[in-house]
């Protein structure tokens, strides 16, 4: 209780005397400093003897007169605020001015981080990061170039983002190689969860040129590194627990347990570590402390000898017990690595099996010839606790490598109500690093704006700039964002097939200007795109994805399929060349170049020179949609030159301008029911053959047609020496037949063919006689002039016969 006689300074640091030149009485005397360096500064407040305290003084909440044995301790209501560390709010502050408000705001920092209160940024806050600021983080004996380190929890919060501004600065000189940051979250044992809230940060900008490799970020987090491959988890009370390696947490640690199949499924979860050994710690419950009890036994058996052979053969110590198909995780094979990992088995003897991927089922080859060891178990791992990272109306200016990097650990990050930007690297880089792979990274973006590059899109320095570039494993959610003025992509979501699959959901965005593709997905992601718009780059993919509700006005090639094998558009507008920012020729919708896809293309609006093409084979679904040209001639709906197997159904489409197909090449099967082409100078399906038998490879392929109606004809024939128009359920008369040597009729769905005017026909092929619909299945020729023919050349394949 404050007692004494009170007493007035005018500050604490400045002419004497002051708060630090003077001891109080008696315990409980309060003091009272009307500013830190100089009055009105904002950093004075009240404070309180303790004669008994022997805190060390951290210039701002605790205060050491010389020579005394007592302490002032500041009488905190509220948050934290850094004028009481010394800091000087204002703007155009020299580089001196700039190192002392980074002292100041390190020791608010950590001042706040102790007393679990938030850090008010009241105004303009100009710092600056040096090379000489080397700081120790986690784990023992690393460090790292930071102007602050977080390493705890703690409400980073400003009056406003036009009010409160953390503005940083650096000391590089151009050329200079180091990774440097303003800010530093270490969550590596701490967990620190960590908001910032109303407020701009910006900076520190970067040297030019800068050399490579550099890292200038504006806030790293670098999460938790530890963990470790479970090989047992014993069916007692407590759970004790068995690790590959050194797992690296102490007694009071919380983890993530999970993937242990089995009977003992009850080790999987969120718990506490008590007698915690180098490879081992048994399991409490985080609240209540209880013990965790087993819920039935955990497999697992020595490796004796895992064969160089595809595939690997491993022989067990004792008999294994499995069945063909089930999974075990094989860890520690020396020599013979290949083995390790989660595994499918086929067994072979009580002893032995051998090893699948888990997924496709392809057999594993052998690397190299075993040495020893090697554990085949019910699996699992050890991860580290999630921890936080929040932005909440915060304005990000990065004018750096990264706006905000984040790599290791499991950590869940938001960005809401977000204006972030960058202008050289990434304004948001995530990354996933780690012995346990770290599954439960999460990042999700809400009602937030994203820019790269500076406005420009010219890459600094000649690196390029994406809003956002995610590795694998993290989870992603996207919700009401804007990106723009990127010279790559606006989300760039990357990762291999070897690393974990990652689920995506992008909803209700916008890709605006100068983002070549609005997003690159990668081999492993599953990402659903939702009622999103793309006014210049459209999407690249390379795994599975469903695109609704979209408006694709990009350039050139809406949707690009790289390495994609499942893909589903629906309910959305593609339109190539309509783009608002940089215009561009009518382009292709959607196209890929790879082979075993499964495409669905369904109620879309499609407006370009060529709808959806592929050169390779794949199975396609286009339906109930309608299609126009942007350009003068083409197939707005679809295109295939395609020299591989293929299936394709096209039906119940309107095309109002352009052909209803273009198709070459082969043996592709392409079947067309109830579509309308309005067209009536194209209303008609366009077949490109070659003139020779043996090298047209559409004489392979099956062509059907049915309840079709073509403005103008059915179909139109191309070989290297003339133009020929086939009928085929034309709306009008007959169809005509222009004079040729050969006849090729790829598809028969009427009676009678007009031969116009004086030809010469001595072979006749039919590829496709469909006689189940609308077909008597007889050919029928007239002639407008004499014609001869051989009867014995016609040569009919692939015929459907019906009733």
């Amino acid at each position: 209780m404050a007692s004494g006689i009170p007493i007035w300074f005018d500050t604490i640091f400045g002419t004497s005397p002051s708060l630090r030149t003077t001891s109080g009485l008696t315990s409980g005397q309060v003091a009272t400093a009307a500013g830190y360096q100089v009055v009105g500064d904002g950093g004075g407040g009240d404070f309180v003897w303790d004669s008994s305290s022997n805190a060390g003084d951290d210039g701002g909440t605790i205060i050491v007169p010389a020579g005394a044995t007592g302490r002032w301790l500041r009488m905190i209501s509220g948050p934290c605020d850094p004028r009481w560390f010394g800091a000087l709010l204002g703007v155009g502050k020299s580089s001196t001015d700039r190192r002392s408000n980074k002292a100041a705001l390190y020791n608010a920092v950590n001042a706040a981080i102790l007393r679990g209160i938030p850090l008010l940024i009241p105004g303009i806050l100009e710092c600056e990061v040096q090379l000489s600021d080397v700081r120790s983080v986690e784990p023992t004996g690393t460090t790292v170039h930071a102007g602050v380190v977080i390493n705890g929890g703690l409400v980073i919060q400003g009056l406003g983002v036009d009010v409160s501004s953390l503005g940083w600065f650096n000391d590089a000189t151009p050329g200079a190689v180091f990774d440097y940051y303003a800010m530093y979250i270490d969550a590596y044992k701490t967990k620190a969860n960590v908001e910032f809230r109303e407020l701009t940060i910006l900076g520190p900008p970067h040297p030019s040129p800068l050399a490579e490799p550099n890292t200038i970020s504006l806030i790293r987090h670098k999460g938790d590194t530890r963990g470790a491959t479970i090989t047992n988890a014993t069916n007692a009370n407590p759970i004790q627990i068995t690790t590959s390696t050194a797992h690296g947490w102490s007694n009071g640690d919380i983890v993530l347990l999970r993937n242990i199949r089995g009977a003992n499924t009850g080790a999987n979860g969120r718990f506490k570590i008590t007698g915690a050994t180098t490879n081992g710690f048994s399991l409490q419950d985080p609240l209540s402390d209880a013990n965790v009890t087993g819920s039935g036994a955990y497999w697992s058996v020595g490796i004796t000898a895992a064969t160089k052979e595809k595939p690997i053969k491993i022989t067990t110590a004792a008999a294994h017990g499995r069945v063909t198909n089930d999974m075990v995780s094989i860890v520690n094979v020396g020599g013979n690595t290949a083995a390790n990992g989660l595994r499918r088995v086929t067994v072979v003897n009580t002893t032995q099996f051998s090893l699948q991927d888990p997924v496709t089922g392809d057999p594993i080859q052998g690397n190299d010839m075993y040495t020893g060891g090697g554990t085949a178990c019910d699996g699992g791992t050890a991860e580290p606790d999630r921890d936080y990272v929040s932005f909440v109306s915060v304005r990000l200016d990065g004018k750096c490598n990264n706006g905000f990097l984040s790599n290791d650990g499991n950590t869940w990050t938001t960005f809401d109500r977000v204006r972030g930007r960058s202008y050289r690297g990434f304004g948001g880089y995530f990354t996933t690093t780690g012995a346990a792979g770290h599954t439960d990274k999460r990042l999700t973006l809400l009602n937030s704006e994203f820019y790269g590059a500076g406005y420009s899109t010219v890459p600094i320095n000649g690196v390029t700039a994406y809003p956002w570039y995610i590795h694998p494993s993290v989870s992603l959610l996207v919700d009401g964002c804007r990106f723009r003025d990127s010279n790559r992509y606006g989300i760039h979501i990357y990762g291999s097939p070897k690393q974990r699959p990652q689920y995506c959901i992008i909803q209700n965005s916008l890709f605006d200007s100068d983002c070549v593709y609005g997003i690159l997905t990668n081999p492993i992601t599953v990402t659903k795109i939702l009622g999103c718009t793309f006014l210049y780059g459209g999407i690249q993919y390379q795994n599975e994805i469903l695109v609704e509700d979209c408006d694709l006005r990009a350039t050139i090639y809406p949707i690009v399929g790289v390495s994609g094998r499942n893909f589903k558009v629906a309910n959305s507008l593609l339109r190539p060349g309509e783009a608002d920012y940089g215009g561009g020729s009518a382009g292709t919708a959607i196209t890929t170049a790879v082979a075993g896809s499964r495409w669905i293309v369904d109620a879309c609006d499609i407006r370009a020179g060529i709808g959806v093409t592929t050169s390779v084979a794949n199975t396609l679904l286009v339906s109930n949609c309608v299609a126009s040209l942007l350009s003068a001639t083409g197939a707005p709906l679809f295109v295939w030159a395609n020299a591989n197997p293929s299936i394709v159904y096209i039906h119940d489409n309107v095309v109002t301008s352009g052909y209803l197909a273009y198709i070459g090449k082969g043996p592709t099967t392409v079947e067309l029911w109830q579509n309308r082409c309005l067209d009536s100078n194209y209303g008609r399906l366009y077949l490109v053959l070659d003139n020779v038998d043996n090298g047209n490879p559409i004489d392979n392929g099956v062509i059907k047609g049915w309840e079709n109606y073509f403005a103008n004809g059915s179909m139109f024939l191309y070989d290297t020496t003339s133009w020929q128009r086939v009928g085929f359920r034309r709306a009008q008369a007959a169809s005509s037949i222009a004079s040729a040597a050969t006849l090729t009729l790829p598809d028969v769905n009427s009676d009678t063919y007009r031969i116009t005017g004086t030809a010469t026909i001595t072979n006749i092929y039919v590829n496709s006689l469909d006689v189940t619909r609308k077909c008597s299945g007889r050919i029928c020729l007239m002639a407008d002039g004499a014609f001869t023919w051989d009867p014995g050349a016609i040569s009919s394949r692939q015929v459907a016969l019906g009733p």
